[in-house]
């Protein structure tokens, strides 16, 4: 028996895909192939009896960033459809009770949706100043999906933060190249407050899971600025310095 295995990547990539075929008689020629979506497969099954064959075919590991889904049926294409029982679970293409002939297996992969996680940050005391923390911030992707189907494109849209919070860019699909990221900008803050959204100049979006970033904002007091984080890092390591000096002294 031949059964015959193609591959359909919803969004055209072009990678590699392990398949397997396990069987429990008969002779199989190879146990395992790498598949495309433009180069199928074959495998041959020999050395069994008739309605005797039962068979599974499926892919691992799915490829990260996709879902998977099965079709199968006889294949008549060349005027031998096979005879037996077929069908698709969650584990792959199903044949059993095969007597002989041909058949196939489709196995379809659908990119799924991320996200990007902006969080936002803010130092010092604006409640007791009579500051609110409240920001807005813009947001752009490049070569990302908006369906898993879909042809790259761009996007964007605004973000909004009220104190130490989080919004996100739902419902993208990042490209198979590894090339899809966005840029975020706060467009809105108050005067007094120091923005530093660095992190947020070039986020990756990967098909292993989108991407995060953060932006943090400081507040001025009257031209001088409270302590950011950076600045933060530093006193620490500037107040750890000194101690051990000090130890080093009366020690």
């Amino acid at each position: 028996s031949y059964f015959r295995v193609t591959k359909d990547f919803t969004d055209d990539n072009p990678g590699e895909v392990d398949v397997f075929i396990d069987c429990n008689t008969g002779l199989i020629l190879d146990q395992t192939k790498t598949i495309t979506e433009e180069d199928g497969v074959i495998f041959v099954v020999t050395s069994f009896d008739s309605g005797e064959l039962n068979c599974s075919i499926f892919e691992n590991p799915i490829p990260a960033g996709y879902s998977n889904e099965y079709a199968v049926g006889l294949d008549d294409s060349n005027g031998n459809p096979g005879v037996g029982v077929y069908f698709t679970d969650a584990e792959g293409c199903q044949f059993e009770e095969v007597e002989g002939g041909d058949f196939y297996c489709t196995i379809v992969n659908e990119v799924e949706p991320t996200e990007v996680v902006v969080n936002k940050v803010w130092y010092g005391e604006f409640e007791a100043n009579g500051l609110s923390r409240f920001a807005k911030a813009s947001y752009s992707c490049f070569n990302v999906r908006t369906s898993p189907s879909g042809e790259p494109t761009s996007v964007s849209g605004e973000l909004f933060f009220e104190g130490d919070s989080s919004d996100e860019i739902a419902d993208i699909f990042p490209h198979w190249d590894g090339e899809s990221y966005c840029t975020i900008d706060e467009t809105y803050v108050d005067d007094a407050v120091e923005q530093d959204d660095s992190e947020c100049g070039n986020i990756p979006v990967l098909l292993t899971g989108g991407g995060t970033c953060t932006i943090y904002n400081t507040l001025f007091l009257e031209g001088i600025p409270t302590l950011n984080h950076k600045a933060l890092v530093i006193l620490a390591l500037l107040m750890l310095g000194m101690g051990l000096v000090g130890f080093r002294r009366f020690s």
